[in-house]
């Protein structure tokens, strides 16, 4: 009889503490929805053909859902670019250049989306949240001439800046071992006034993990797919097939806060 109650009490007492954790639980979990309403972040962000950083601002609807708006730079380059040394006596020169490159490219984008909680921090012991996010917007891209410094035709002891053109296609495209008509790379101050811009659409999934250990800072690590798309191919290099669309895998990294 005396086993028979103790198990019983054993069985109320284990009852109970799951019921007054789950109210526990409940109790947290609405605390934590109503604790912070905003939370603004920034970080770096490395794609698989780009590199960029981004800054956002989020509105927290409730534990499960958080609105994005995120401003985000990427300076893309191709896959099939090669770098190479020109042929230059001056030490003022820039010996290093891209071979077949035509166009810098980067871009903006502003993009509008959600991030959806997969699973909260554990309570006690912190650990990790996990968020589904998915974005869309727009990007505005710039294609910047690439600028080389190429030997003089009239002149052989001469050097002129030039970026690529149908007349001088020989010379910048010149790649042969004896006397090559490329000096080198002509430096990132040209092609400005010569730049193109590109409107286009931008679309972003991937996971984020949160690991700060207060829900007040954001300490975050994203990875996903991401993918711009522009109305016409985007010029990059002269030889190789260029695309209209640009697929990326990427990764960030992101600090920042909450506040109510």
């Amino acid at each position: 009889m005396k086993k028979q109650l103790l198990f019983s009490l054993f069985l109320f007492a284990f009852n109970f503490s799951l019921l007054a954790q789950k109210a526990n639980e409940i109790k947290f979990k609405k605390e934590k929805e109503i604790l912070y309403f905003h939370e603004a972040s920034g970080g770096l962000r490395i794609h698989t053909n780009a590199i960029g950083g981004f800054i956002e601002k989020g509105w927290i609807k409730n534990i499960h859902n958080k609105k994005i708006l995120q401003l985000e730079f990427s300076y893309f380059f191709s896959p099939n670019q090669k770098r190479q040394q020109g042929n230059s006596p001056n030490k003022n020169v820039l010996n290093g250049y891209v071979y077949g490159k035509q166009n810098d490219f980067f871009s903006f984008q502003l993009n509008y989306g959600y991030r959806k909680t997969i699973a909260e921090k554990a309570q006690q012991s912190g650990g990790v949240a996990l968020y589904f996010v998915y974005m869309v917007g727009i990007s505005v891209g710039f294609e910047k001439p690439y600028y080389l410094t190429l030997k003089d035709p009239d002149d052989a002891s001469k050097t002129v800046i030039e970026k690529y053109s149908a007349s001088n296609a020989d010379r910048f495209l010149d790649n042969s071992p004896t006397n090559p008509q490329i000096a080198g790379y002509a430096g990132i101050r040209y092609g400005f006034k010569d730049m193109k811009v590109l409107p286009g659409g931008h679309l972003k999934i991937g996971l984020h993990f949160d690991w700060a250990s207060q829900d007040k800072f954001i300490r975050g690590l994203e990875l996903g797919l991401s993918s711009n798309v522009y109305y016409r191919n985007v010029n990059m290099m002269i030889r190789n097939d260029n695309k209209p669309f640009l697929l990326n895998a990427y990764l960030s990294f992101q600090l920042g806060k909450r506040w109510s």
